[in-house]
C-alpha cells in the first residue's frame, strides 16, 4: 500500500469504528429504557463516553499506535466486543435485548459489529446449550451461593437444566437458597452471572468444555 492507499483505509476505519460506536450506544441506551430506573442508570454509568465524538478522538489517538497489519484484530475488538464499558452495559440490559440490537446491527450492515458481539459475547443463557457433561464441570467450579443469585433471575430452562445435573439433595438445598432473593435483576445477582461465565470461559481455554457458536 502507498501513503494515499494508508490514509484512505484510515479514514474509511475511523469513520466505520465511530458510526457504529455511535449506533451501538443509542441502541443500547434505547432497549435499557425498558428496565426500571435503577438499571437505567447502571447501563449509562458503563457506557460512559462510549459513542460520544469524545470517544471517537480518544480510539483515532489510540490506533496510531497499533501496528497496521494489526487494524483488522483492532477493529473488531473497538467496534464493540472488545470495550468493557459496552460489554457491562449488555449485560445489564440483558439477553433479549442484546439479541434485538444484534438484528438491527444485521439490518444496517453493520458486519462487523456484528461479527465482535458474536465472538465476545456468551450470555448467561446459552448455558442451556452446554452439554449435561460439561455444565457438571462448571457446577464444580462455582460456589452454591453465587450460582442461587445467578440463577434467581434466570429463566426456568436454565434454572432446570442446572437442577438436573446435580443431586436431589444438592438441588432441593440450592432451591432453598434461591427463595432467599427476590427475583428482580439487581447488580449483584448480574456479577454473579458474569462471574459464571468467565469460570465457564476458564474452563473453554484449558479445553475441559467447548463453548457453542452464539445463536442469534
Amino acid at each position: 500500500m502507498d501513503e494515499k492507499e494508508i490514509l484512505s483505509y484510515l479514514k474509511e476505519l475511523f469513520s466505520k469504528i465511530k458510526a457504529t460506536r455511535s449506533f451501538l450506544r443509542e441502541k443500547i441506551l434505547e432497549e435499557s429504557q425498558k428496565l426500571p430506573e435503577n438499571e437505567r442508570s447502571m447501563v449509562e454509568s458503563h457506557l460512559g463516553s462510549f459513542g460520544t465524538d469524545e470517544d471517537s478522538e480518544k480510539e483515532i489517538k489510540e490506533l496510531f499506535d497499533i501496528e497496521f497489519t494489526d487494524f483488522t484484530e483492532a477493529l473488531y475488538k473497538k467496534l464493540c466486543g472488545g470495550d468493557a464499558c459496552v460489554h457491562d452495559a449488555l449485560w445489564c440490559i440483558g439477553d433479549e435485548a442484546l439479541r434485538s440490537i444484534n438484528k438491527k446491527l444485521s439490518e444496517n450492515d453493520m458486519n462487523e459489529a456484528n461479527a465482535a458481539l458474536r465472538h465476545y459475547v456468551f450470555v448467561f443463557e446459552d448455558i442451556t446449550r452446554l452439554t449435561d457433561r460439561e455444565v457438571q464441570k462448571v457446577l464444580r467450579e462455582i460456589d452454591t451461593w453465587e450460582l442461587a443469585q445467578a440463577l434467581s433471575i434466570a429463566s426456568d430452562e436454565i434454572q432446570q437444566k442446572v437442577f438436573q445435573n446435580m443431586s436431589h439433595r444438592a438441588a432441593a438445598m440450592l432451591k432453598k437458597d434461591m427463595e432467599l432473593f427476590h427475583p428482580c435483576r439487581t447488580p449483584d445477582k448480574i456479577d454473579a452471572q458474569r462471574r459464571i461465565v468467565s469460570v465457564i470461559g476458564r474452563l473453554a481455554d484449558a479445553c475441559e468444555i467447548r463453548i457453542p457458536q452464539v445463536e442469534w
